[in-house]
């Protein structure tokens, strides 16, 4: 993954900032939310992400229409109140490519500090299996670290439920979550 800076923010410290970023999933969920957060916080575009992973996209602005800019597949900002960096991915990634790039940010990540990684995504909904699912709220959660799972258990979040496959084993079931799956056994 190469990180090209705006001339302005080659020199941009992120240690412990959170990044959050989109899956591309069902529904472009994850994508949506990004693009909320970017045109509601007080945002700053710091670069472009490159990588084979990404399917070439150039595009004007969505954010302000009487901009100049372009965005690209891979756009980062940065929310600096809030110690975040919001990196948008505007197309899926190249299937063959797809380990690459995620080894490579989590890489980026380590060598800028990066303190906490928040992956946005979306599930398909007929997947749905069990009475809580189905009649309850439809967000849930999944962390790799004890303590954000408490913390979010005690503000009522909802941790995604492991489901028994035809081998009698559980896991998670991710139906149309993008790249969320690799990423979580990469960590």
């Amino acid at each position: 993954m190469i990180f090209y800076p705006k001339k302005e923010f080659v020199q941009i410290n992120l240690s412990d900032y959170t990044l959050i970023l989109p899956s591309v999933s069902v529904g472009n969920v994850g994508q949506l939310a990004v693009d909320l957060l970017i045109s509601t916080l007080p945002s700053v575009k710091i670069g472009i992400v490159h990588h084979a992973a990404l399917y070439p996209l150039v595009g004007s602005d969505p954010y302000n229409a009487d901009s100049t800019e372009v965005v690209t597949s891979a756009d980062l900002h940065v929310v600096r109140e809030h110690s975040m960096v919001l990196m948008q991915i505007r197309s899926p990634l190249i299937k063959k490519e797809r380990q690459t790039f995620l080894k490579e940010m989590l890489s980026w990540c380590k060598d800028v500090a990066i303190k906490n990684i928040i992956i946005l995504a979306s599930c398909n909904a007929f997947e749905r299996w069990e009475h809580s699912q189905i009649m309850g709220s439809q967000l849930r959660y999944l962390t790799t670290l004890a303590e954000d799972r408490e913390a979010l258990r005690s503000l009522g979040a909802v941790e995604l439920e492991e489901r028994e496959d035809e081998y009698g084993q559980k896991h998670r079931f991710l139906s149309g979550a993008g790249y969320v799956e690799h990423l979580m056994k990469m960590r």
